[in-house]
């Protein structure tokens, strides 16, 4: 517990910075074991790690290491707030903060843990948001709301409906084209202007850098021809690009209030609350 103490101290502790501890390992180290995870599964750990530590305090438990009754207890808590599966999620990011401070595996000989889970997962089931699939009809209900929309600038609006087009026709995650924030940037991951180009067929070709099907960042490239219609991709990205400045280091999604940022500007939350 001592060693514990000394990498994040209780008195001062910072809940989401247990995946984010200084090492006196080596920053080339230290930074190889950080892309252990995705950034997304990082993010959804720290979470997790919040909750668990709030959860402990508020009850004068030490968080770690986690004994099998405080991660029952904090299980049961969590059942009627979130489903089963992001129980687990949490459950898997105070595993892996164990393993990265060199703690023992909390889930190693826990089964009463797991008794609770499977009853939580009979009790709860597998529930998860229904999400409506994004038609022809719905984006041509999108593109008449954003045109009209005054909280946009004229560029926003023709950054916003190529993004939405080229999400549209590519069968895009929004990770794989967005950046998660408007602080966060990876030129490793995200779409930049120089990943998009013109063949002479008038077909548009994009450089995927990474997906969440592409952990190992080998990349793929994807054509969408023209479409001839209102809703075109091609269309959309050219009159995008000829609107921006000429430069390839710009992201794609790089718009005049930030980076377009998929958890509060995407394409289906942006058709909600418009009432598309």
């Amino acid at each position: 517990m001592s060693r514990f103490r000394y990498l994040a101290p209780q008195a001062d502790l910072e809940p989401t910075a247990f995946l984010s501890q200084p090492r006196p390992s080596g920053g080339r180290l230290a930074f190889l074991q950080s892309q252990a995870i995705a950034p997304s599964t990082c993010r959804a750990y720290q979470a997790g790690i919040h909750r668990y530590t709030t959860f402990c305090h508020s009850r004068q438990w030490d968080p770690f290491p986690a004994s099998e009754l405080q991660l029952r207890y904090f299980a049961s808590w969590l059942s009627d707030q979130v489903s089963f599966p992001t129980i687990k999620l949490y459950l898997a990011g105070i595993r892996f903060a164990h393993i990265e401070n060199s703690l023992a595996d909390p889930f190693a000989d826990a089964p009463l843990l797991h008794l609770l889970l499977r009853g939580i997962k009979r009790t709860n089931g597998l529930s998860s948001r229904r999400r409506l699939p994004i038609t022809m009809t719905v984006m041509r209900q999108l593109k008449g709301a954003l045109a009209a929309d005054p909280q946009f600038t004229s560029q926003d609006k023709l950054m916003l409906w190529s993004a939405f087009t080229l999400a549209f026709f590519g069968f895009l995650r929004s990770s794989e084209f967005t950046s998660p924030s408007t602080s966060y940037l990876n030129s490793l991951v995200h779409l930049y202007h120089s990943d998009i180009s013109f063949t002479t067929q008038g077909s548009v070709i994009m450089q995927l850098r990474s997906s969440k099907t592409d952990p190992f960042r080998k990349g793929c490239s994807i054509t969408l021809s023209p479409s001839g219609r209102s809703v075109c991709a091609v269309r959309a990205m050219r009159r995008y690009l000829d609107h921006q400045p000429p430069s390839n280091a710009t992201p794609f999604t790089s718009s005049q209030k930030g980076n377009f940022s998929p958890g509060t500007q995407s394409a289906p939350s942006y058709a909600t609350c418009s009432n598309v």
